[in-house]
């Protein structure tokens, strides 16, 4: 069993973690998990995406460094770590720790070439390991929750405007986000809420979509996926790929400022915004 004493690790060392990749066993299990940094890791992960899309790949190295990420080898750009979350990461202060993967070799007709992966460890009392089936269950309602998926604006927009009296009489408007709807079925309210994503994609089997800023993507396509292994453990990978369909979108830029510039990820409805 390894245990790490961080101040005794250079930046070096850091960058050289094979032992972020190592399985430890342990009889801990976690009931609840503390994920600090999903928020951040979710918005870097629709920029890194989006970024990459775009072939801008100078931008792309030049926003990972100022967020603090490294290269795991300096010969390798493809893994990239947090090192201040992983000095968080190792004192305790969050359960999760994710490390991005890029893949510049995805194949599949109308996607961009470039599939972002994070993969995830867990912190069992400064043992990392990998995440077993309770934990990753876990982690993957932290992320869908902090998503917050519902109607992309335009269909919203539909039910939220709509001319229909018989539908009106039924609709409870809460807000510019929020419709109540009666369901004469269940004689109860379904509520409709306006989001950046969607529990519906295109090419990831129950994967969900991102309609973001001006890009020159039509939209982004997440994906959670656990593989289970011998250990009992799960290599957990929450991904996303980058629809090019959209013939009108190639002279697009995504802003990478303005993004950021949204305190949570539903604050601004990017196609209310762009209608």
């Amino acid at each position: 069993m390894l245990l790490l004493n961080l101040k005794s690790l250079s930046v070096n060392d850091l960058k050289k973690l094979s032992i972020f990749f190592l399985i430890f066993n342990s009889g801990f299990f976690y009931t609840q998990l503390n994920y600090k940094y999903v928020l951040n890791d979710i918005k870097n992960h629709i920029v890194i995406q989006s970024l990459l899309s775009e072939g801008r790949i100078t931008d792309f190295k030049a926003f990972l460094n100022q967020k603090g990420y490294s290269t795991l080898n300096e010969n390798d750009n493809s893994r990239w770590i947090n090192l201040n979350q992983f000095a968080s990461f190792s004192k305790g202060e969050s359960d999760i720790m994710g490390i991005f993967v890029i893949d510049d070799d995805f194949k599949k007709e109308g996607f961009s070439n470039y599939k972002v992966n994070i993969l995830y460890q867990i912190n069992d009392g400064n043992k990392f390991r990998r995440l077993n089936k309770s934990e990753s269950l876990m982690l993957k309602d932290i992320l869908y929750k902090e998503m917050d998926a519902g109607l992309p604006y335009n269909l919203f927009k539909k039910l939220y405007e709509t001319e229909d009296e018989s539908l009106k009489e039924h609709l409870i408007i809460i807000d510019d986000r929020t419709v109540k709807s009666f369901n004469e079925k269940t004689q109860t309210y379904d509520t409709y809420i306006c989001s950046n994503f969607m529990f519906m994609s295109t090419a990831i089997n129950k994967g969900f979509s991102f309609f973001g800023p001006e890009a020159k993507y039509s939209w982004l396509e997440f994906g959670f996926y656990p593989v289970e292994l011998e250990s009992g453990e799960l290599l957990v990978t929450f991904y996303s790929i980058a629809s090019l369909n959209d013939e009108n979108s190639k002279n697009r830029r995504f802003n990478v400022q303005r993004f950021q510039s949204a305190n949570g990820l539903n604050d601004i409805i990017w196609q209310k915004e762009g209608n």
